[in-house]
């Protein structure tokens, strides 16, 4: 049986020079791979995006969209011509406050280019014309014209407008209220590059909400989300109130977060509100939570 086999591989049935496995190494050898051919570059096109253009929108209300037209309409009735409504610099705050009969203050007023006030004392109720003309006849200069003298607050770049009395504005009141001299400065000629522009009235009839409000997010406050933060807010308050009550102390942490969010949601943080959370930190603080309940 061996023998029979070795006939059989090596017989002369069967009479070869070389293995059998050196035929097939041969005819891999003899298959020459050609490189493959050469492509031509083809143009780069971009006809997919050829028409997409990126756009970004965004979601505004009623509310939002209002307030646009409340601001179109207030500044198309007070034209860039209006010298009355268009003075080029800050007026001193004013408001309706009141004094008693026959109410006198002191006044110090600094001319421009001197460093000496000329003091006197006048009626609160005193117009501002009535002041300049009281200043300037007090100096030694001859004046013949006294339409572009300005009154400004002592310290402020706020002024008072001519035609006013002195009753008017809160920097008086102050003065008053304190027992302190009012001190203003004289001015005989005043910058008015705060007044708006022609250019500036033909832009503002193109404004938009992207211009108003750059920042709004696409969120919109509704019913829903609302109710599901004051529901959270009040879970977290009557969380604190149960630990203020049983242990006297309680972590505001969760509650100014719960009210913060709502704040984000409304965009707008009242200054009771902001007052209310300071207290109630405070108060957390110091272990006092339970005077609170």
């Amino acid at each position: 049986m061996y023998i029979g086999s070795y006939v059989f591989l090596y017989g002369e049935t069967e009479i070869r020079e070389a293995p059998v496995y050196a035929a097939v190494g041969q005819r891999e050898t003899a298959i020459l791979r050609s490189p493959p051919p050469k492509t031509q570059p083809r143009a780069a096109t971009n006809k997919l995006y050829d028409c997409i253009v990126k756009v970004t929108e965004k979601t505004y209300d009623s509310e939002h969209k209002a307030f646009l037209k409340m601001v179109l309409d207030v500044r198309k009735e007070f034209p860039y011509s209006d010298t009355a409504t268009n003075p080029g610099y800050v007026v001193a705050g004013r408001s309706d406050s009141r004094y008693p009969a026959n109410t006198s203050i002191k006044l110090q007023v600094h001319p421009e280019g001197t460093q000496e006030p000329i003091a006197f004392t006048s009626d609160v109720e005193s117009t501002v014309d009535h002041v300049i003309l009281t200043v300037v006849c007090s100096l030694d200069e001859e004046v013949t014209d006294m339409s572009n003298f300005m009154l400004r607050v002592w310290g402020a770049n706020e002024y008072l407008q001519p035609g006013s009395s002195l009753s008017e504005y809160d920097y008086v009141r102050e003065c008053v209220r304190l027992e302190k001299d009012v001190r203003l400065c004289l001015h005989s000629s005043i910058d008015r590059e705060l007044a708006r522009t022609e250019r500036d009235d033909a832009m503002a009839q193109h404004i938009t909400l992207d211009d108003l409000m750059p920042n709004v997010g696409t969120p919109v406050l509704t019913f829903d989300n609302l109710s599901i933060l004051l529901e959270t807010l009040e879970g977290e308050l009557s969380r604190c109130v149960g630990v203020a009550g049983a242990e006297g102390s309680c972590s505001p942490g969760a509650a100014l977060q719960a009210v913060k969010a709502v704040v984000a949601l409304a965009g707008a943080e009242p200054l009771h509100v902001t007052r209310a959370l300071q207290a109630f930190a405070h108060a957390a603080a110091n272990n006092v939570c339970h005077l609170l309940i």
